[in-house]
């Protein structure tokens, strides 16, 4: 039963958190104006596949309360969001947007948690990042919550990690294959874009040991001329814990903002009190100590400058 509710809940985390991946603009846009560009008449160099992929860079703050996310046997879930580089992020929201608050996701510099009132019993899951980056036996969640950023098509590409030179595949699509440090070894990640609007279409992340743990297929990209590129508005997402069968779950994003710091403060980055809560400490569920028995710490740590980690993994390199 705990290992069942800890499942749905992280899916449900993964579901909501996605809905981070952003853009300018509001509603949900079919016209053709707004249709990606061609913006390669030829096969594109490796120097123009990045500048094309690393425009996301300009993102730095997005918010949306229009998101859906559909997870197999499990009712459609309705969520509002905010998320702040590196990795400030939060999301309340429920089975619809009359029924109030079933939920409390988010993450700061430090930790990343869940509060559910989901089952008979509340309960607050949480991890430290650090700790979290340091173990490759993932029970229920097999990466980072900083990779939800990048599943959904947030993606940024340095040429100096790639493996080999880009490879054209039989569907028209190139792949890129990049080599990420982290504190267990070097993760594999690959990318495959299109060659003509330079759009990512597909993600896989592989473990040390080889092992795929997380795909997302990208789709319904529309162009957002603040920041010159386009970006999706769905994805389908697969998760692949060492503990347990795949989580899918597909995510459709109503609209977004950008960049918008008005009305907000620190204090939301803060984690619900542990009072009232079962506590479960994620990287002791790792290690096979499910329920923490102390309440959680938490202590929200400044940001001093960029992130020097990959998204779903601590990278040492940098």
């Amino acid at each position: 039963m705990r290992y069942a509710k800890l499942k749905w809940s992280f899916v449900l985390w993964f579901g909501v958190f996605f809905v981070t991946s952003g853009a300018t603009c509001i509603p949900r846009r079919s016209h053709n104006e707004f249709q990606p560009p061609a913006l390669f008449q030829t096969a594109p160099d490796i120097n123009q596949l990045t500048e094309v992929i690393n425009r996301t860079r300009a993102i730095q703050q997005l918010q949306s309360n229009a998101v859906t996310v559909r997870i197999p046997d499990v009712p459609t879930l309705s969520a509002k969001i905010v998320w702040e580089r590196p990795r400030r992020f939060r999301m309340t929201g429920g089975l619809s947007r009359m029924t109030g608050t079933d939920f409390d996701l988010g993450s700061n510099d430090d930790v990343f948690w869940m509060a559910t009132r989901h089952g008979p019993s509340p309960t607050l899951y949480y991890a430290r990042h650090d700790q979290f980056a340091s173990q490759i036996d993932r029970q229920i969640l097999p990466v980072s919550p900083e990779w939800l950023i990048e599943a959904m098509g947030i993606v940024d590409l340095d040429p100096n990690t790639m493996i080999g030179t880009p490879r054209p595949q039989a569907d028209g699509l190139i792949e890129i294959e990049s080599a990420i440090a982290s504190p267990i070894g070097q993760y594999r990640r690959t990318i495959l874009v299109d060659p003509k609007y330079g759009l990512v279409r597909q993600i896989l992340l592989r473990d040390p040991s080889g092992r795929l743990i997380g795909s997302s297929i990208l789709s319904n990209h529309q162009y957002y001329q603040a920041i010159q590129t386009s970006l999706p508005h769905n994805a389908k997402v697969q998760l692949i814990p060492s503990g347990g069968p795949p989580m899918n779950l597909e995510v459709d994003v109503g609209f977004y903002t950008v960049n918008d710091n008005q009305g907000q403060d620190d204090a939301r980055w803060t984690p619900p009190q542990p009072a009232g809560y079962t506590t479960v400490d994620l990287v002791q569920f790792n290690g096979g100590q499910p329920v923490a028995v102390r309440a959680p710490e938490y202590q929200v740590a400044p940001v001093i400058g960029p992130s020097t980690s990959y998204r779903g993994v601590l990278n040492m390199e940098r």
